[in-house]
């Protein structure tokens, strides 16, 4: 189940259990050799960038918390969509997968992992 927030500064985040993710997609995102996360469309730079294991992208498991802006130009990506079954961004067509990170589409880089820090079991501080 993924959530949708918007914090004070009127950003959005997605909040995603990864338990929920399919259990074929996450052993997918989990185990997912590096090279196979190039993202050809704007060169080496940026390619490099994506090249994000899912645990770094996953600061304490089982949350995946990413900022829901397309790194493209701002918009909103639709969760649970795409051909990876991650984040869709309709406006110009960036795909990400479940863990965030652009795998097709005009977008340069991954959906971002904000700052965020985990007080308690049930209460994070994101920023």
């Amino acid at each position: 189940m993924a959530f949708l927030f918007t914090i004070s500064l009127s950003l959005s985040l997605f909040c995603t259990h990864t338990h929920t993710r399919k259990k074929e997609n996450r052993q997918t995102q989990t185990h997912m050799p590096i090279r196979a996360l190039t993202h050809h469309t704007h060169g080496l730079f940026s390619s490099f960038l994506c090249f994000q294991a899912d645990a770094q992208r996953v600061q304490q498991a089982p949350w995946l918390i990413v900022l829901g802006i397309c790194t493209h130009l701002g918009c909103v990506p639709i969760s649970h969509s795409g051909d990876y079954n991650g984040y869709f961004c309709p406006c110009h067509g960036s795909h990400y997968d479940a863990s965030g990170r652009i795998r097709k589409g005009p977008a340069p880089l991954n959906l971002e992992v904000p700052p965020y820090v985990f007080k308690t079991d049930s209460l994070v501080v994101i920023g």
